[in-house]
């Protein structure tokens, strides 16, 4: 929804041969991040435009990212030709273990695959070397406080490689942020000082089935259950039997790590901004 407000509802892309033009000519670095929110897209038509991309990467010789949705699971020539043209990691919006939650979020996809069918689109994913890096979101309006545990449990064996929490934000502009100030549920309002609030995932808003302590207190069990040592190590263990790439499974742990100081950070803010 954020992108539609920001955007428009009209899709743009940019022709497959000037993409790999304008990599191959001003890209020097090795690594690559598509911040495309989907790299595939939707329909046939977008499948064989990524194919065509993937193909035209492999002589290029990079190593890349990108954000695509959980039906990329569903076409096994894409995943074929992306790990071929150079990719390694996909950032996959799974967002919650809820289905009411996802209904409100419009994450139709989502809720075609069933929460069940995630864990066959990660290990799908994992057959073809690429690493899950799956969102969450929490303080949506279906959440309880029996979510968070729940999450840890479900992203644990689903197979998730990375793990990367967030609080519902009800960015100024978008419907969400609408209908919660209607509601007076937004906390920070006092722009723009408060946006840094808003840009490193701090509680912004009253989620309605639980107080604000409840949703603190409820990411600090997420937190301790996702980030706690021996979690990590079978995480990192899971992720290179998956993949079988130890290089790989070492860009996992080293990432998860990095999330491990930012929620740890998350929290502190927290703390000071809720008591």
């Amino acid at each position: 929804m954020l992108f539609r407000s920001f955007n428009g509802r009209l899709l743009r892309q940019k022709p497959v041969n000037e993409v790999l033009n304008e990599i191959e000519k001003t890209v020097r670095k090795k690594h690559i991040f598509f911040v495309d929110n989907n790299i595939v897209g939707y329909g046939k038509e977008n499948e064989q435009r990524a194919i065509r991309l993937f193909n035209g990467l492999k002589s290029l010789n990079k190593i890349w990212l990108a954000q695509a949705s959980i039906n990329i699971a569903d076409n096994n020539e894409i995943l074929k030709q992306a790990n071929q043209g150079g990719c390694r990691l996909l950032i996959i919006g799974l967002e919650s273990i809820n289905e009411s939650a996802l209904k409100q979020m419009s994450k139709t996809l989502n809720l075609k695959k069933t929460i069940t069918g995630y864990k066959q689109a990660i290990k799908k994913i994992h057959d073809y070397g690429i690493l899950v890096y799956g969102t969450v979101i929490f303080g949506n309006d279906t959440d309880d406080k029996d979510i968070f545990k729940k999450t840890a449990d479900f992203y644990s064996e689903a197979g998730v490689d990375i793990i990367a929490p967030s609080s519902l934000t009800p960015l100024p502009g978008t419907s969400l942020h609408e209908r919660l100030t209607k509601d007076n549920r937004i906390l920070h309002t006092d722009y723009p000082e408060d946006w840094s609030k808003y840009m490193n995932g701090q509680i912004c808003c009253k989620p309605k089935n639980m107080s604000i302590k409840d949703l603190f207190e409820g990411t600090k069990t997420f937190y301790n259950c996702i980030y706690n040592t021996q979690t990590f190590l079978k995480r990192w263990i899971r992720t290179l039997s998956a993949v079988k790439n130890f290089g790989l499974s070492l860009i996992s742990l080293a990432t998860n790590l990095i999330w491990k100081q930012a929620e740890k950070r998350k929290i502190q803010d927290n703390a000071r901004n809720i008591t």
